[in-house]
């Protein structure tokens, strides 16, 4: 996931999780990958802007309104990803599927973890088009 954002120069991202099991040990992992790339090897130092866990989405995903994270990542299950995509859109919150985020723009990325993508090709109506996942 960091990758992605070390080719595109997107050091700033947000985290987005459920009270999924293993919610807290991927957030944790995430700040150990971070401190694991020293700047100097990457080029870039990343930033995780917000840490947001979603009990109801449509109110804990209002802070991320007016954060300045335009790359999110989504740690959940496939259904509670779902109602989180559906509520994303009313919010505001995905953006045009196709353009690149803008640090500025109002553009979003979601990126997704194998737990919201599962084996089942055929994506729910509520997730975005050009939504990642890993």
């Amino acid at each position: 996931m960091l990758s992605i954002l070390q080719r595109y120069s997107w050091p700033k991202f947000a985290v987005v999780t459920s009270l999924i099991a293993g919610h807290n040990d991927f957030i944790q992992a995430l700040r150990d990958l971070i401190l694991e790339l020293p700047a100097k090897r990457s080029g870039q130092e990343f930033t995780i802007t917000n840490t947001v866990r979603v009990s109801d989405p449509e109110i804990d995903l209002r802070e991320l309104v007016s954060s300045e994270a335009r790359i999110l990542f989504l740690y959940s299950t496939r259904q509670e990803a779902a109602a989180i995509m559906s509520s994303a859109q009313r919010l505001g919150l995905n953006g045009h599927p196709l353009v690149p985020p803008a640090p500025t723009g109002t553009n979003y990325l979601w990126i997704v973890t194998q737990s919201v993508i599962q084996s089942n090709a055929d994506a729910p109506g509520e997730f975005p088009v050009g939504m990642l996942g890993k």
